[in-house]
């Protein structure tokens, strides 16, 4: 997360707490990953101490004491107060399982008055089609409170079986979990609103039970532990003004379905394309831009005199309004690419395309046909590193390498494709290439990408 990002993000400063020292974080059984989860768009919600007698199973949950300095090392800025969210969490069995590791239930719930895990306004209890998600993360390390005094014989970690540790708010990786999903406003009923149920009758059967377990492994001697648990979510408009999506190329962002084990996925992309054409996508290790070690391949297919090479685009709905500023920021690398434009990406409103395409000589705005607009496009260069940006309802600008290298007036751009109800979508891919049987492939190569709503750049 960048020094910007977190200037701009709001937060809820209460201090930390002292007697929880930050120590190793995770063992061995938290995987970090591979790159930085996608969260820069997320606001942190506030850390709650968690306090845990494993001999007669109470658990006591309170917000963090702000008249008590912050552990070395973690940033107190990023720690929130009371009413921001709830959990309740329950030591599952009352006792431990095999190699003294306790399990947690957390059950939360958003006690906000609007939503989070998404910035798009909807229906109470109908989710938009994509959302940003929540996090789940140990925000302080687990500390031995009784039983035995802490040493290398008396310890207690987070356990395996969380989804990777990242730097939420310290500078040692911090264990997390992620759910695709939103919790509602809060009800002012604490536990019966959409965000936290027992699906009952009498709540309608409509809402979901919000929960994720922690595990923690314990030395024999522990009888009492401690640890920080924080929330970090998107939130909805209006209640923030920036918003931002990142992906980066080290597995597919295939969406593969709709389970309860799809809905952990971080935030991911919808996937359309011809016959064929999510099996000509791949994750390579070489040739990727500015030496990245990892990047996402995709290869059109060989065409025909009668079958066109594959089409095919990656995009996500989002909420972007005729009068948003917006943008969509991309490292790419790309090959055999055709005199028309073979490689795109850009973003529309609900009255507008903004469509980029790189051809093999060119590089502007697209219509519908997959043709440069008249006068919208100009010699592409040797850039990989592309931004097109949206300036409200006044005009689009692509960059190349961070130089200006076209403008077009937003009246100007083609109409949104027309539907029963035109969608706003951040998209990028390779076009099919109707007409130009060629046995070289065109072949675009995403290091990274980047959108954001309320900004016209990073």
């Amino acid at each position: 997360m960048t020094t910007r990002a977190r200037k701009r993000i709001p937060c809820f400063a209460l201090g930390a707490i002292a007697l929880l020292a930050l120590g190793a974080c995770h063992d061995d059984g938290v995987a970090p990953r591979r790159s930085v989860p996608p969260i820069d768009q997320m606001t942190d919600l506030g850390s709650y101490v968690v306090e845990v007698n494993v001999k007669t199973g109470q658990i006591l949950t309170h917000p963090l004491d702000g008249a008590i300095a912050a552990p070395p090392g973690v940033d107190a800025a990023f720690f929130g107060a009371a009413g921001t969210i709830s959990h309740t969490f329950q030591l599952e069995g009352g006792a431990p399982s095999a190699g003294n590791t306790y399990t947690l239930d957390d059950h939360i719930e958003n006690v906000f008055a609007y939503p989070i895990g998404t910035h798009l306004p909807h229906t109470t209890g109908v989710f938009p089609e994509d959302t940003m998600g929540v996090y789940v993360y140990i925000s302080i390390p687990p500390t031995v409170t009784a039983g035995c005094t802490p040493s290398a014989t008396c310890k207690v970690a987070a356990d395996s079986g969380y989804d990777g540790a990242y730097t939420f708010t310290s500078a040692t990786p911090q264990p997390y979990m992620f759910f695709k999903t939103i919790l509602e406003a809060s009800d002012g009923t604490p536990h019966k609103g959409l965000d936290y149920t027992d699906q009952s009758p009498a709540n309608g059967g409509t809402g979901i039970n919000y929960f994720r377990s922690l595990s923690f492994r314990a030395s024999p001697g522990v009888t009492n532990f401690k640890f920080g648990v924080a929330v970090r979510a998107a939130i909805v408009k209006p209640n923030e003004n920036r918003w931002l999506v990142t992906y980066v190329a080290d597995s597919l962002p295939n969406r593969v379905g709709t389970s309860l084990a799809d809905l952990r996925s971080e935030p991911d992309w919808r996937v359309h394309g011809s016959a064929g054409a999510v099996v000509d996508t791949s994750i390579v290790t070489s040739g990727c831009t500015t030496g990245a070690a990892r990047c996402f391949r995709i290869e059109s297919t060989t065409p025909t005199t009668s079958v066109p090479a594959d089409s095919i685009t990656y995009f996500r709905s989002d909420s972007l309004g005729t009068t948003d500023s917006a943008y969509v920021a991309t490292t790419v690398a790309v090959s055999n690419l055709r005199p028309s434009p073979s490689v795109f990406f850009g973003m529309q409103d609900r009255v507008k395309q903004i469509l980029v395409g790189l051809s093999s000589n060119r590089v502007g705005f697209c219509d519908a046909t997959n043709s440069f607009i008249p006068g919208g496009a100009v010699a592409a260069g040797t850039a990989q590193n592309w931004r097109v940006a949206k300036f409200g309802a006044d005009s689009a600008v692509i960059y190349g390498n961070g130089t200006r290298l076209v403008k077009i007036a937003y009246a100007s751009l083609p109409a949104a494709p027309a539907g029963p109800l035109p969608r706003p979508f951040f998209f990028f891919g390779n076009r099919a290439l109707n007409g130009h049987p060629n046995p070289t492939l065109p072949t675009s190569e995403w290091t990274s990408l980047t959108y954001e709503i309320g900004a016209t750049s990073p």
